[in-house]
């Protein structure tokens, strides 16, 4: 025990534990009379005069927007645990759904996601329930139901009960000690307050308070009514004080409540069980209910129950609803169109958003029976397909797939390409259709992985010329379309991230591989290819290279290779590929100053200088237009303008522009750097494997820097090693 803990006063502790929860429940308004909580409604009628659907807005609205993404789905109030990665569209469709509920003033249709399985349906829906948690212990996301109170007789003989002569004293009974409390009555339908205003009265008094505010009062507010059990309870009350309103409220304890997944306030997901949604149950007589006003005694009392009644004031999901057998959820019919559900007894007027999931077989099947057109006239479908972008796909399997889960070290590029993986099984081959001749051969030209690249980064392949990579570019969202306009859609078929997370974990078990590294990855998938009966997207026929395992891999290793070259001569000090572009781009600097006769001006001095005629040489030698340099640079400087001149504003893309002199400088450097890379990466090796070659002081002191510089690029020494001898293998053999 520290010497801190050692003079905490337990005593002390718990009476600063005690006040700062007084305080906090105060703070909160957790219990207020009826009449407290009408000046809550009098200085924010807005804020209590929302429907569910009008509530979510808010919700939404709350946690703002940063582009097409709604920051909710990052979980900023649980630190981003278990957050959504993706899914842009799918949140704005459900945002646009929401609102229109909110625009009209009522939840008609049920929200349907559908997708293939582990597309991330659940886990949109469970950053919706969670961040309306959160929202409901806001100031501005509070929430209110009430009790109905009625005090001992102690307490009414002293002239605050029923029945006598006298009119009461005006106070209400919400602020009663328990032990002054006979019954206090709770309904689990968390009726809301407003509803014990009369109808007439209530809609007359919102219109006036929200005149000309753009807020649409909804019918669930204006023309809502009471529980069953409510109803009674008010309507015997209001006859036994011959029509006293006032002294009705004295009974009535407003409360706030917050909205909680693990105890089904507001916030329930059924799952496809058989059991009805809702019902009726009469409250049993117990001694304090025998202690109520005699109006009451003599009535049998129903309160309802039920996945529709914990939901209520909130949000239902139904997950996996369709395999459900339909007559189970036939009600919802009109459950969502009315927001009513009819029980033998009684109608239930609901205050709930409707969302459900499920499979897209499951889907295709339901679309096939008779009653599916009374169906979609009531359900909004929302698509949640695959990702489609191996960056966030990879996103997912980076704060999923931990060090301490896969119980060993996880190298570089190792979730970068199985996130590429997974998303190149799920890409279709390319149609054309509706796209000029030039750009429809090149995009019939496409690779699995240069339309991944096309997706994810914008970027056209380095075969294609620059303006033909510029129609490769605006044609992407027609791709997009016309791939998601097919049967079955893209995204709809391939590996799901529930599989390349099994794979992962199984390649982190192999004892060959002493970090879960991309090479470990491979391997996995090489033996996974020995067995397609395992998993469905190893089974689909290929269209060519596309939705072809063994092709898809080869791809991915290539990739991989390009990576980790880039990374092991960045460790050198000797640059990567953006070195190409970056030379282009200053040869056209110094080469137009020559031409034009004027300074360069130096970007780290700031001062003017001569340009660089000997780098201008170098560069010239490489590209073998030496012989007639003043005119290249001529020409180089000229077709520089005449982009520009089209493309105004725009940086220029040099490596693009002068593709084919971009390729010769790689091939340059391979040539000039190939024996310093195989010698270093040697050298390296020698080091991590525990021996002791004989090196210059300086040359010990560039391997240390370069074992340095992997080690800040995320390598470990088992890891660095492994890099090393896969580059020297397959880029750098020994000639």
């Amino acid at each position: 025990m520290s010497a801190d803990d050692a003079r905490l006063d337990p005593s002390s502790f718990l009476r600063d534990l005690s006040e700062n929860v007084r305080q906090d429940f105060l703070l909160k308004k957790r219990v207020l009379s009826f009449e407290e909580y009408l000046h809550l409604v009098l200085a924010n009628p807005r804020v209590h005069a929302r429907n569910a659907a009008q509530y979510l807005v808010d919700c939404f609205r709350h946690f703002g927007r940063e582009g097409d993404r709604f920051q909710l789905f990052d979980v900023p109030f649980e630190d981003g645990q278990d957050r959504l990665v993706g899914q842009e569209a799918g949140q704005q469709d459900i945002f646009r759904i929401l609102s229109k509920f909110a625009k009209q003033g009522k939840v008609d249709h049920l929200i349907l996601l559908h997708g293939p399985n582990g597309s991330a349906k659940s886990t949109l829906i469970a950053c919706i329930q969670r961040a309306l948690e959160f929202y409901s212990s806001t100031d501005e996301g509070a929430l209110y139901r009430f009790n109905w109170v009625f005090p001992t007789e102690r307490i009414e003989k002293k002239g605050l009960g029923f029945g006598g002569a006298e009119r009461p004293t005006p106070r209400s009974y919400a602020y009663l000690d328990e032990s002054e409390i006979e019954t206090k009555i709770q309904t689990e339908f968390k009726d809301h307050p407003l509803y014990l205003i009369p109808k007439r009265q209530r809609r007359a008094l919102l219109e006036r308070l929200l005149a000309g505010q753009d807020f649409t009062l909804s019918e669930t507010i204006l023309d809502g009514d009471l529980s069953p059990m409510g109803r009674l309870i008010f309507d015997s009350l209001l006859t036994s004080y011959n029509g006293d309103l006032e002294r009705v409220f004295q009974h009535v304890q407003v409360e706030r409540f917050f909205l909680s997944r693990r105890f089904r306030r507001g916030l329930v997901t059924i799952e496809p069980q058989l059991q009805v949604d809702a019902g009726l149950r009469q409250i049993t007589l117990n001694r304090s209910l025998e202690s109520l006003p005699k109006v009451l005694q003599n009535m049998t009392l129903f309160e309802p129950f039920g996945d529709l009644v914990d939901a209520n004031r909130g949000m239902v999901e139904f997950n996996d609803l369709l395999k459900k057998p339909i007559e189970a959820f036939k009600y919802l019919l009109a459950t969502c169109e009315k927001s009513t559900v009819t029980l033998p007894s009684a109608i239930l007027h609901l205050d709930t958003v409707f969302i459900a999931s499920s499979n897209d077989r499951y889907l295709e099947a339901f679309k096939q029976i008779p009653d599916w057109p009374s169906f979609k006239g009531r359900i909004e479908l929302v698509r949640i397909p695959y990702l489609l972008d191996y960056g966030k796909e990879a996103d997912i399997y980076r704060s999923q797939v931990r060090p301490e889960a896969a119980g060993k070290h996880i190298a570089p590029h190792t979730f970068a390409c199985t996130g590429l993986f997974a998303v190149l099984t799920r890409l279709r081959a390319p149609a054309a259709v509706g796209l000029e001749a030039r750009v429809r051969g090149a995009v019939e030209r496409l690779s699995p992985i240069e339309k991944a690249d096309l997706y994810a980064l914008g970027r056209a392949p380095d075969w294609a010329p620059l303006e033909v990579a510029l129609e490769l570019l605006a044609a992407r969202q027609a791709l997009r379309d016309e791939a998601a306009a097919r049967s079955p859609y893209e995204g709809e078929v391939g590996a799901s991230p529930r599989e390349i997370k099994a794979i992962l974990f199984n390649a982190a078990l192999n004892p060959d591989f002493a970090c879960l590294s991309p090479l470990a990855v491979f391997a996995g998938l090489e033996d996974l290819l020995k067995d397609r009966s395992l998993y469905e997207f190893l089974r689909v026929d290929p269209e060519g290279d596309f939705r072809n395992p063994p092709k898809l891999v080869e791809a991915v290793r290539g990739r991989y290779l390009d990576w980790a070259d880039d990374d092991v001569r960045q460790a050198m000090g000797l640059a990567g590929e953006s070195q190409y572009e970056d030379l282009l781009a200053r040869y056209a600097l110094h080469a137009n100053q020559v031409l034009k006769g004027e300074k360069v001006r130096n970007p780290l001095t700031g001062r003017l200088e001569e340009p660089d005629t000997k780098f201008l040489d170098e560069m010239e030698a490489t590209l073998g237009v030496r012989d007639r340099a003043t005119a290249f640079r001529r020409e180089f400087m000229g077709t520089i303008g005449a982009w520009s001149l089209d493309h105004s504003g725009e940086p220029v893309p040099y490596g693009r522009l002068f593709r084919s002199y971009a390729e010769t400088l790689r091939e340059s450097f391979y040539k000039k750097h190939a024996g310093t890379i195989r010698r270093l990466g040697r050298l390296a090796l020698q080091v991590l494997g525990g021996e002791t070659p004989v090196l210059t002081t300086q040359e010990r002191a560039r391997i240390e820097d370069v074992l340095r510089s992997l080690r800040g690029r995320g390598y470990c020494e088992r890891c660095a090693a492994e890099v090393l001898q896969h580059v020297l293998r397959h880029r750098y053999p020994e000639s």
